[in-house]
């Protein structure tokens, strides 16, 4: 087995994020909220981590952070994050999550949870990186 990569130092460095909302392609009517819910949701949950102080223009970002819904094949759709370098617009990582389109009394359940695990994805990367630094 190879060693592990090492992950962009920005990552876990970075102070100060700005969230842009890269849309989506899906019917955002399949949840309650409007078409709106997906990004306030994920911009409300950085914001209460309290990892990152949000900026409102990306000049004034360590990184950036790129949220967008995707359509994918049904039954389900996908929650990702592409984590940029402001200055240079690389990618520095991306992190995704499925969102179940199971029955519509469980979907909104659906999209909370994989709203939450985004997070927590994004939580142990920072994590990951700020222990093994390279």
């Amino acid at each position: 087995m190879a060693p592990a990569a090492p992950i962009p130092s920005q990552i876990f460095t970075a102070k100060k994020v700005f969230i842009s909302n890269a849309g989506d392609d899906f019917d955002s009517n399949l949840w309650s909220g409007g078409p709106d819910r997906a990004y306030n949701e994920f911009y409300a949950a950085i914001k209460s981590w309290g990892r990152y102080t949000l900026v409102g223009v990306p000049v004034d970002a360590d990184m950036v952070l790129e949220f967008s819904l995707i359509g994918t094949p049904l039954p389900n759709a996908l929650f990702r994050v592409v984590l940029l370098d402001p200055k240079t617009h690389v990618v520095l990582w991306t992190v995704s999550e499925d969102i179940p389109l199971g029955l519509k009394k469980t979907r909104d359940k659906g999209f909370d949870d994989a709203i939450n695990k985004l997070i927590g994805d994004l939580q142990a990367l920072t994590a990951q990186s700020a222990a093994n630094p390279k």
